[in-house]
């Protein structure tokens, strides 16, 4: 019980007669114990060699010295579930206690109990005035001490969760694609046990954010993993939980029991998973919002502080930031890839009829040679024929090669030419394939500023793309005509390039994805590929443009507008 009503010690007893010597002696004995007990302390909480649970003990044998009557008190002190004990402990229901507050947070108490004989006179009255002063003082003492180890221990912490952070951004910069799923499960592992939490996750949304998979797991050693029970998820069932994070916000739960009714779908599905309390932070990509990065605790209710948060808010943008990097990277690779198959098949197109007349004019050498019609004139005239043949085959070489040579200098070019050598290019490709090419410009010369190797890279994609539609399209409708049309219109500030072509039309969600990167079998589109992603970055990202799509009549359509350079005489 709390000694708040206890008489105090000697009332209803003789003792000695207020301002004699004998009195002032005890006074002058008590107050002495009272200071010794207090310079102990102090000289515990100073010797940093001691840590919370040794300077705790410590105290619990100090304090029965400092009381009137030592041989029988005896201390405990109970702090974060933990009870520390003095030798001669024993539960009466003669007992002085006073709570341990650290942080605004009740963390314990320190009692000091007496052992008095019920016949004893003054059995009730245990404790006096400058014993309960004391204990208050005492308790102080120990408040400010676990301050001052906790303060700088979540100092030191927060200095190392930076270093490990710091260390992982150099680690995912240089991850390459098929590294970077172990690079994240070793900064799960590393920030997990720094933390101390007891399961760190990742989750990632598909396309459409109505399911949710956990890719990445980490659980502390006895913690049972869930990633297996986590897979397809719908994101209905969490709707508190997502519309937190696609604002942006973070999730800080310290404790899942007292979740209230806007969280109960989400503490249905969390407590049978054993989660006490749990810190998400949003993963925010290039394209919004991507998945999460969480924390739970299993074992112990945790407060997770703000500025701890921040912390973990930066290593998940680094993942975040890896991500898009390495998505990237393999798109790029896949891109060019594709572009590298539909430039070697259009070499083959170019080639075809020169090796056809140089194959001729070696087999009319050979012939005339047989014959014996062979003179000087006619060999140097055979020989310059198939000369020619191998210069036009080498020239193809070359426009090739400087297609396909990246070149990353923003500058102001003409797209019109651009356009009109690609068409040199690729023309005999569709040509063969029985596509009808046009194209028109209104002004051949009007300059746009941007990068001229990823338009072209883009505009091969759509013209690509418009093949493949074609295809599908003949397939249904073998003798109907095709045509690709390429049209290049211009007003006061913007090109506008049209590119249209036979096929049937795209339902409205193709339309809405057509632009966008694909991540699983799923949501793929057939004909769209990595290529019109690619696109969309070339033109909208990094040259200021529009790209969109639209069902015309027997057809489809992509239109492009890019800002006309000032040079070009426009504003």
């Amino acid at each position: 019980m709390s000694a708040e009503g206890l008489p105090i010690w000697g009332e209803g007893s003789p003792q000695a007669p207020a301002g004699s010597s004998e009195e002032l002696l005890r006074q002058l004995r008590e107050r002495t114990k009272e200071l010794e007990c207090l310079h102990s302390l102090s000289r515990l909480i100073a010797d940093s060699s001691l840590d919370l649970d040794r300077l705790f003990q410590h105290t619990c044998e100090l304090i029965p010295a400092s009381w009137q009557n030592p041989h029988q008190t005896s201390a405990s002190i109970q702090f974060d579930g933990k009870i520390f004990q003095s030798g001669n402990f024993d539960v009466t229901a003669t007992c002085l206690q006073a709570p341990l507050w650290v942080r605004g947070v009740l963390r314990g108490r320190v009692e000091v109990c007496v052992i008095v004989a019920a016949d004893e006179p003054g059995a009730q009255a245990a404790f006096l005035p400058e014993e309960r002063s004391l204990l208050q003082t005492i308790v102080t003492s120990l408040e400010r001490a676990v301050l001052q180890v906790e303060s700088e221990r979540d100092l030191q912490y927060r200095q190392e969760l930076a270093r490990q952070i710091m260390l992982l951004s150099a680690r995912f910069m240089a991850a390459s694609p098929a590294r970077l799923d172990g690079t994240i499960e070793d900064a799960l592992s590393r920030i997990g046990e720094l933390c101390r939490a007891d399961r760190s996750y990742i989750f990632f949304f598909d396309d459409a954010m109505t399911t949710m998979d956990n890719t990445h797991e980490w659980c502390a050693a006895g913690i049972s993993p869930e990633r297996e029970n986590l897979q397809s998820v719908p994101c209905s069932l969490f709707p508190a939980w997502i519309s937190t994070l696609a604002r942006r916000e973070n999730i800080l739960i310290p404790e899942v029991a007292t979740l209230g009714p806007d969280w109960q779908a989400e503490r249905e599905i969390l407590e049978p998973q054993g989660v006490l309390s749990l810190a998400v932070v949003p993963l925010w990509g290039n394209h919004g919002l991507m998945g999460f990065l969480g924390f739970d605790s299993v074992r112990s209710l945790r407060q997770w502080q703000e500025d701890e948060v921040s912390l973990l808010r930066v290593l998940a943008d680094l993942i975040a930031s890896a991500l898009d990097r390495s998505r990237s990277e393999t798109f790029l690779r896949q891109v060019r890839s594709t572009t590298a198959s539909n430039i070697i098949t259009a070499i083959a197109h170019h080639w075809r009829q020169p090796l056809t007349a140089l194959s001729l004019a070696l087999q009319d050498m050979i012939d005339t040679q047989d014959y014996g019609e062979m003179d000087a004139r006619y060999l140097r005239q055979g020989v310059g024929e198939a000369l020619g043949k191998i210069e036009e085959m080498s020239e193809v070489i070359d426009r090739f090669d400087h297609f396909l040579r990246p070149r990353y200098d923003v500058g102001a070019f003409s797209p019109n030419t651009s356009i009109h050598e690609l068409l040199k290019l690729v023309g005999s490709q569709f040509s063969a394939e029985r596509i009808e090419l046009e194209y028109d410009a209104e002004r051949p010369q009007a300059l746009v500023r941007g990068y001229e190797y990823e338009f072209t890279q883009a505009l091969l994609a759509i013209l690509s793309n418009a093949r493949e539609a074609i295809e599908r399209y003949r397939a249904r409708k073998p003798s109907a005509p095709v045509r690709i049309l390429i049209e290049s219109t211009t007003d006061a500030a913007f090109m506008c390039i049209r590119i249209t072509n036979t096929g049937e039309p795209l339902a409205a969600h193709a339309m809405e994805q057509m632009f966008m990167p694909y991540i699983s079998n799923h949501h793929m589109i057939p004909g769209r590929g990595l290529g019109l992603y690619f696109a969309r970055i070339a033109i909208e990202e990094n040259m200021g443009g529009t790209i969109s799509v639209e069902n015309t009549i027997g057809g489809v359509r992509v239109n492009i507008s890019l800002p006309l350079c000032p040079e070009d005489g426009t504003t």
